[in-house]
């Protein structure tokens, strides 16, 4: 979808909300971002061959994947500020441990987590 709307980034609509959801939520953070770029242009030219992946096909998506890279790391910078500044947020990891655990069913089991630390924690909201 990125490349298909390169030019047109609204056009992604909330799939970029989604995304720096997802990567606020996994701790991602600008240090990953070449590591995982570096493994997208080598699976690139892997998959398509060196025929079709040329060098100068690669640069392209080495510029692309950076454009994308660098909106990400300034969204998601925003959102990891938004909930450190939340009244019980925090940034980086926190530990939590298990408060109980109780069936639901034979296939599903809720988990209720608290913090280790004793401290609030922000509201979520559902889906989360």
């Amino acid at each position: 979808m990125y490349a298909r709307h390169i030019d047109e980034l609204e056009k992604l609509g909330g799939l970029v909300a989604q995304i720096i959801n997802k990567h606020v939520a996994l701790n991602v953070q600008p240090e990953h971002y070449p590591i995982v770029g570096k493994c997208l242009l080598e699976s690139i030219r892997e998959v398509l061959g060196e025929e079709i992946a040329t060098d100068a096909v690669i640069d392209a998506w080495a510029a692309a994947y950076q454009q994308l890279a660098d909106l990400l790391i300034g969204l998601e910078e925003n959102l990891y500020s938004e909930h450190a500044h939340a009244p019980g947020g925090w940034r980086g990891t926190r530990r939590f441990v298990v408060e109980r655990k109780i069936a639901e069913s034979d296939e599903i089991t809720s988990h209720y987590f608290v913090p280790e630390d004793g401290g609030a924690i922000v509201d979520f909201e559902p889906g989360q």
